[in-house]
């Protein structure tokens, strides 16, 4: 009996979350609607994109930041042989030495998704002074005098043959 209880639970179950998903669908399109223009403020984007050259040079730091290390270690006497980073089957640093090859990369990941951000603004703000110099100077009436004059003076006529 218990048997019997249990399969129809199952059946149950399995009839209700197949079915479900067609009887309480909603009619609407479900394609995604792209985002809009003013959907997220600026700073929004300038956060993401900070985000995304900090995170996105970390690798490439970290590879030149333990070469860089891995060179410095040789040539001072500290390693017998010119450090592999990429190479797992030995122990290349220690880790220690790891710690401090992935916070300075950090730092300097986070230094240059800071400068981009600041060169963004500064870029930003003198574009949006020179669009304001423009709207005011348009917006002005400016009288220059031509250089060349209108019309010149002939003395003689000349004649019609």
């Amino acid at each position: 009996m218990k048997k019997y209880f249990s399969s129809v639970i199952l059946v149950f179950f399995l009839t209700f979350s197949c079915t479900s998903g067609i009887l309480f669908a909603e009619t609407s399109s479900t394609t995604p609607e792209p985002y809009k223009e003013d959907e997220f403020p600026q700073w929004a984007h300038d956060l993401r994109r900070t985000e995304i050259i900090t995170f996105g040079s970390l690798p490439f730091v970290t590879l030149g930041v333990s070469i860089g290390y891995g060179a410095y270690g040789y040539f001072t006497g500290e390693f017998s042989s010119f450090p592999n980073p990429l190479d797992k089957s030995t122990d290349s640093f220690s880790s220690w030495q790891q710690f401090k090859i992935f916070a300075t990369s950090l730092g300097i990941s986070a230094g240059l998704g800071t400068l981009d951000l600041a060169i963004t603004l500064i870029k930003r703000r003198k574009a949006k002074k020179k669009q304001q110099l423009l709207e005011e100077s348009s917006t002005r009436v400016n009288v220059r005098p031509l250089k060349e004059p209108l019309f010149t003076v002939v003395d003689e006529i000349p004649e019609e043959e």
